[in-house]
């Protein structure tokens, strides 16, 4: 018999829904590392990762589904698997330059994955200069969330990952796959059933934090969708090409920018974000009051049981999200933080956006419609928010790729449709790293907003009260200061 496999959430399922050769929902983490004396050991990585399949499901699954697209896709184990088809090793031309890398991210980001295969891909790059190298990985989204999938990145290089390399089972004869199909499709049928006789209690259950106690988050919703958005240089047809930069800076400045001034490190984050969209908006002619952020927020510790011990809970899409208006018409950058500051705080008494109950209507949907609802949700994402902000929490602990240690580490996000801009950002070892994705011919000038960005987070140091010291460099080919004919500098609040 075929063991029982699981099916994807209405989350995982709207990603793969919302996937299109124009916005493809690959999620990538970018890790440099140490220079080595040697070039990295690519066997000893294969069999790392061979053995590691054994330990992490996910790795080694792709998609299935019945015809008709009544129910859900699932994971199954792709009986035809092999290694060599996710594993990519490139070297960079001579230089080997940062922005060399950031434009093979960006196309890495941009190529869909194949679904006939397990949606993740590990490109080992060499060549760059100062004779470091840098590691790609790269997954669909609806693989999980950028946590989830953090954590599975992480899990490379676990030393606990070697082992016995795992190996595909001999597949299922027709007879197998039919009888599946039919426990599959009963089984299915219960779970309906009894999905509709719980749906009241489920929206009982679901009223008091998405409805009862945040009204504000469906009436705002419904507003912006009337409204739109009025900031035209952050909307535009979603293109098929990327571009990717980076902007390292210093976790222990942001640290201390909150620690004189109130908040988080995410409003800090938020807060350099404003200052730089105002300035790189005003450089092309436009002086909006506010952006609207979407900020994605994890649910994990609500959601904590006995599953989230297993791979598939840890990498599951485990999210909501607020919708935060960023204060650009703000040219102080210590009360553009308490404006942020004030919002967040807002935000988290209202709670966030009414995903459970959504959650629970979508799971009702044939696939079919799910997917339809899905595109039909994205086609209309670019009303809800102008640009995607997220901050996933760094590992604990620094990692390393067997005797090398990873000196950066850097999220970057998908594109949604209509969408141009997206921001991930991400610590590691000391450094707060922000990925900035954005659309090839939407954003030609990607690096004037990375200089922006620079400038903000330096203007907010230089202003803290007590005087703070200025804005360090960190190493690393991601937190490579700019040269002196381009570097920033900070204007004073008038």
């Amino acid at each position: 018999m075929i063991p029982p496999l699981p099916a994807l959430g209405a989350l995982d399922a709207m990603f793969l829904h919302l996937d299109t050769p124009s916005t493809p929902m690959n999620v990538v983490a970018v890790m440099t590392l140490d220079a080595a004396p040697g070039p990295v050991d690519v066997p000893e990585l294969n069999t790392r990762l061979a053995a590691h399949l054994r330990r992490d499901p996910r790795l080694r699954r792709r998609l299935r589904q019945l015809p008709g697209g009544v129910l859900a896709p699932w994971w199954a184990d792709d009986y035809r698997f092999e290694l060599g088809h996710h594993l990519r090793h490139v070297a960079l031309p001579t230089p080997g330059s940062v922005e060399q890398l950031h434009r093979l991210v960006a196309d890495v980001l941009a190529e869909p994955l194949d679904r006939s295969r397990p949606l993740w891909e590990l490109h080992v790059v060499e060549g760059l200069a100062t004779g470091r190298a840098a590691l790609i990985v790269k997954a669909h989204h609806a693989m999980g969330d950028g946590l989830g999938l953090m954590a599975m990145a992480a899990g490379l290089f676990d030393p606990a990952s070697a082992g016995p390399a795992w190996r595909p089972t001999t597949p299922p004869t027709t007879a197998q796959t039919a009888l599946a199909a039919a426990g599959w499709y009963a089984g299915a049928s219960r779970k309906a059933a009894e999905q509709v006789r719980g749906l009241a209690g489920a929206v009982c259950a679901a009223w008091p934090e998405s409805i009862g106690r945040s009204p504000a988050a469906w009436t705002t919703a419904g507003l912006r969708l009337l409204e739109g958005s009025s900031v035209p240089a952050l909307h535009a047809t979603t293109g098929p090409r990327r571009r990717f930069t980076t902007v390292g800076a210093s976790l222990a400045d942001h640290r201390a920018v909150r620690r004189a001034l109130g908040g988080t490190v995410n409003d800090v984050v938020l807060a350099a974000v404003a200052g730089a969209l105002r300035r790189w908006l005003a450089d092309r002619g436009e002086h909006p009051a506010t952006v609207r952020a979407l900020v994605p927020t994890s649910v994990r510790a609500r959601n904590r049981d006995a599953r989230e011990a297993t791979p598939d809970a840890v990498a599951a899409n485990a999210i909501s999200a607020h919708l935060i208006d960023l204060p650009t018409g703000t040219t102080d950058p210590l009360h553009r933080l308490t404006r942020v500051r004030t919002a967040t705080s807002a935000a988290k008494r209202r709670g966030p956006a009414p995903v459970p109950l959504l959650a629970a209507l979508a799971d009702l949907m044939p696939a079919a419609v799910q997917g339809a609802a899905s595109r039909l949700v994205g086609r209309h994402s670019a009303r809800l928010y102008d640009v995607l902000i997220t901050n996933v929490p760094g590992p604990p602990r620094p990692l390393r790729c067997g005797d090398v240690r990873v000196r950066d580490l850097v999220p970057a996000v998908p594109l949604g449709p209509g969408q141009v801009l997206a921001i991930g950002v991400m610590s590691c070892d000391g450094t707060l790293t922000y990925g900035l994705t954005a659309d090839h011919d939407a954003v030609p000038d990607l690096d004037r907003l990375a200089a922006a960005l620079r400038a903000s987070i330096t203007e907010l140091v230089d202003h803290s009260p007590p005087p703070l010291a200025s804005l360090r460099p960190v190493s690393g080919p991601f937190s490579a200061e700019p040269s002196d004919a381009s570097r920033p500098t900070a204007t004073a609040a008038p």
